[in-house]
């Protein structure tokens, strides 16, 4: 989070307030990751969310982490490890540390066996029950990953496990049963359910690579090397190594976790009937309002008004 993500994130609290049972939430805590220089800044907007009263309590815990506090290198290190992608990406290196960061959690600061990944321009699109997310012990999964560069982001992710190159896990035993059309029907982007072991065996997996440096600061290297990892390609290829993607997680035809063709559109939020569906009874668990998708916190608030104020009057 940043102070400028503020007018998205109130969308995703505002579906928290409306979609959540406060006698049986199936949230245990909320854990927000800013920058360590922000600290403070969210410290009060989490203190302002506790409010009063029978409307104004907070029924689950909220904690704000910043950001050196997750990962095992001090950000300001990591964007000094990887230069040229620095310099490369247009998101620069902020786009890379907050993919790490839905790894890194795991490790300090997620106290359940599986926890969902969000970022501010999700939010929740319908009820949120005990059983919805997590059941028999296994997490509901998207189950596929598509985009233009899912092949590269899956197979870079895979190599990172087996070196600092593309190309690095070829022939290696146990990456030919983690390819990249197995990969592709695991996991899908956030917002996503991870399992706490997974993400916790994928870095032990990654550390063993990294000699002197922390798992984190090894990975920005690669990106100078030419591998385009991700979280989800790495969390991916970190269960399928393990053998671990069908103990903890299952995939539902009739629930998807978030609408992909909508994510990708944002044009559709302009569209009332098209926002109408995604919040009716069949709709997936989650509405993503991304702006790289063409969506505006403006014109996003706009749009999801009508299907999140408690009432008329408010």
């Amino acid at each position: 989070m940043r102070p400028n993500d503020g007018p998205r994130a109130v969308a995703l609290l505002a579906s928290m307030r409306r979609f959540l049972d406060p006698k049986a939430s199936a949230v245990h805590a909320l854990v927000v990751i800013v920058p360590s220089a922000e600290l403070t800044w969210w410290r009060l907007a989490a203190q302002a969310l506790r409010g009063g009263g029978e409307h104004g309590e907070v029924f689950f815990e909220v904690r704000v982490v910043a950001e050196d506090d997750v990962l095992p290198t001090p950000t300001a290190r990591l964007r000094v490890a990887a230069p040229k992608a620095n310099q490369r990406e247009s998101r620069g290196a902020g786009y890379r540390v907050q993919m790490l960061l839905k790894l890194a959690v795991a490790a300090n600061h997620v106290h359940t066996d599986f926890y969902v990944t969000l970022d501010c321009d999700v939010l929740l699109a319908k009820p949120l029950k005990l059983g919805t997310l997590v059941r028999a012990g296994k997490a509901l999964t998207q189950g596929e990953m598509g985009g233009p560069h899912v092949s590269r982001w899956m197979s870079h992710s895979l190599d990172a496990f087996f070196g600092d190159s593309p190309g690095a896990s070829k022939g290696k035993e146990g990456a030919d049963r983690c390819g990249v059309q197995t990969l592709k029907q695991t996991i899908g982007v956030t917002p996503a359910v991870l399992s706490t072991r997974v993400a916790l065996a994928a870095i032990a997996r990654l550390q063993t690579l990294g000699g002197d440096v922390g798992w984190d600061e090894r990975l920005f290297r690669t990106l100078d090397e030419g591998l385009d990892w991700t979280e989800y390609g790495m969390y991916a290829a970190g269960a399928c190594l393990e053998g671990m993607q069908e103990e903890v997680h299952y995939r539902d035809p009739k629930l998807r976790l978030y609408d992909a063709t909508l994510q990708e559109d944002g044009s559709r939020f302009r569209d009332p009937a098209a926002m109408s569906r995604a919040f009716d009874a069949d709709a997936p668990v989650f509405l993503v309002l991304q702006s790289i998708g063409g969506s505006d916190a403006a014109g996003a608030a706009e749009a999801v008004w009508p299907h999140l104020s408690m009432s008329d009057g408010e």
